[in-house]
Parts: C-alpha cells; structure tokens; sequence
C-alpha cells in the first residue's frame, strides 16, 4: 500500500464501522481529499497509467494473464480519468469521501 497522499485515494481515511468483506468503510477527511486531489491533478490519468507495472501485480489477485490482457492500459485510463475527475470535484466542495470496497 503506497503512503499518503497517493495511498489514500483507495485506501486511505479512518476505519468506521463493521467489516463489510474486505474491511470496514473508510472515512477520509477533507484536507486529505484536498492532497489526494491535488496529487491526482500533478499525475492525470496518464501520468498514473505511465507508473503502473502489471507484472508488479501477483499472480494471486488477477491470474498470469492480467499483465497481457488487451485493453488493460485503456481501462486504467478510463478509470484513473474518472478517479482524477471524482477527487477534484470533491475537494472543490470541501467534501469528505467515504471509500468502500466491495
């Protein structure tokens, strides 16, 4: 797991409540949206899918064939545009984000 501000964006914020599978829901406060947003506005979503490495990530969590799938990279595009849109929206309102994944 990467350190603030970059870790946050996924998995960063206080636990609260129960665990819901894979973990509890995770509250991340607006000062720390506001560095995850800014963070993501430095990067875009190119700068993000230009760091990311598929043979980083183990056989285990997606199968050998993850890192040679087709499309993969215009996926992470797509996502890490509208992860970079999601943050900047909220840390222009000041927002807290609550992360959950299920």
């Amino acid at each position: 797991i990467a350190p603030p501000p970059a870790g946050d964006a996924i998995l960063g914020g206080e636990a609260i409540g129960e665990d819901l599978g894979y973990g509890p829901a995770r509250l991340l406060d607006p000062p720390r949206v506001a560095a995850v947003a800014a963070l993501l506005r430095t990067l875009g979503p190119e700068g993000i899918v230009a760091r990311f490495d598929a043979r980083a990530v183990g056989d285990d969590i997606y199968g050998s064939d993850f890192a040679s799938e087709r499309g993969s990279r215009e996926e992470l595009r797509v996502r890490s545009e509208q992860l970079c849109t999601f943050y900047a929206g909220a840390a222009d309102r000041g927002a807290a984000v609550l992360l959950w994944i299920s």
